[in-house]
């Protein structure tokens, strides 16, 4: 059977999923949302090796990704289109694609209010509101990885019998302690006893790393051995820069771009402590699972289902939403404690085992394909 995705080709996310497809025992095919074509052993496809180009007229831009979608799925034949990230041009066009089954996978501010929404016109929010649903009426089956999400799918439109909730899953033999480097640690410029804070969310407002270098500010002179690693890509690249200049921790914070597969692994393993403070997700980000995997202490903000992932406080630490001085406190406290730090990563990564075993959910997975075909 064959699925082809509908999803951003840039994406470490993407291309997991598609992964796990494969590993069931699925021929897939990709077509980029974003133009992006991965380095993989799967067929990829996007409007640019169509041959088709922007257009200024977003109406005749529509009827262009209604054909080229058509034009693919005729040619591809697969038994289910399955959409991740459900606001882009190419998510609105497939609501006018009929006579194939669509599965839907919202991950997360792609139907959540966020503050990159701050800044829209009455006539985006319009646009918005009316694409997410009419893509929501048009998809015959959704999985999210959280309650929440599965609220706000119902709450636009979607059949709540028609949801089912599946986490994406953790890989805990690739990301483990043991995959921690000593001599990346030293190529960060780290000392024996010094202090990793990685945060590894992408530059984009929703992400909010500001928080994180403001509450680092309020730290650094107390411990002149803590390092900030910032990781990911993104529009806010420039602006944190600066933000870090006008702070002058250029020494002690570090931009590492976005880090490919394979490096992830290793960086966060190697670290101390793993901050995320995103405002919006859907269920439990893949990065944070993944440095509660590799046995790392998480801080993370403060909504959806985050607490539950931190059972009590066992596995990490919460932080409001843009509270930078909490954060810093929370930073603190775990510098102070090292034991806290160890006993938090040991629990972490065996909530992980328990909870997001990828084997199981793709089980599921493979259910609901089999289901609906």
């Amino acid at each position: 059977m064959k699925i082809m995705f509908i999803a951003p080709g840039g994406s470490l996310h993407t291309t997991r999923w598609i992964d796990r497809a494969h590993e069931i025992g699925y021929e897939v095919v990709l077509f980029s949302q974003d133009g992006v074509i991965p380095k993989s052993n799967y067929k990829t496809l996007s409007l640019d090796t169509l041959g088709i180009h922007k257009s200024k007229s977003a109406i005749l831009q529509l009827f262009q990704n209604i054909a080229s979608l058509k034009t693919v799925i005729k040619s591809e034949v697969p038994d289910i289109v399955h959409i991740h990230w459900l606001f882009s041009p190419i998510a609105l066009a497939l609501t006018f694609v009929r006579k194939i089954k669509v599965i839907g996978t919202p991950w997360g501010s792609d139907i959540l209010y966020t503050n990159e929404k701050d800044g829209w016109s009455r006539k985006q929010r319009l646009i918005y509101n009316f694409s997410i649903k009419l893509l929501i009426k048009r998809i015959d089956f959704f999985t999210c990885d959280a309650d929440h999400l599965k609220t706000r799918l119902i709450k636009l439109g979607a059949d709540k019998d028609q949801i089912e909730i599946i986490y994406f899953g953790t890989d805990s033999n690739k990301f483990t302690p043991e995959n921690k480097s000593n001599k990346l640690r030293e190529s960060w410029g780290l000392a024996n006893g010094d202090i990793a804070i990685l945060s590894n969310r992408n530059l984009y407002k929703v992400y909010d790393i500001p928080t994180v270098i403001k509450a680092f500010k309020l730290i650094s002179d107390k411990y002149i051995g803590a390092f900030l690693l910032i990781a990911g890509s993104g529009s806010e690249l420039a602006a944190l820069e600066g933000l870090v200049e006008s702070l002058n921790l250029q020494n002690r914070v570090q931009f590492l771009g976005k880090l490919p597969e394979g490096e992830f692994e290793i960086s966060v393993a190697s670290s101390d402590i793993y901050i995320s403070t995103s405002t919006s997700d859907g269920g439990l980000a893949s990065s944070i699972a993944e440095a509660m995997a590799s046995g790392i202490p998480v801080l993370i903000s403060d909504f959806g289902e985050n607490s539950s992932w931190l059972e009590e406080s066992r596995n990490g630490l919460l932080f409001p939403i843009g509270g930078s001085e909490i954060l810093a406190e929370k930073i603190s406290y775990l510098i102070d404690n090292p034991s806290i730090r160890f006993a938090m990563g040991k629990h972490a990564r065996e909530m992980v085992k328990l909870k997001l075993d990828p084997k199981i959910e793709s089980k599921k997975l493979d259910g609901i394909y089999k289901a609906i075909i």
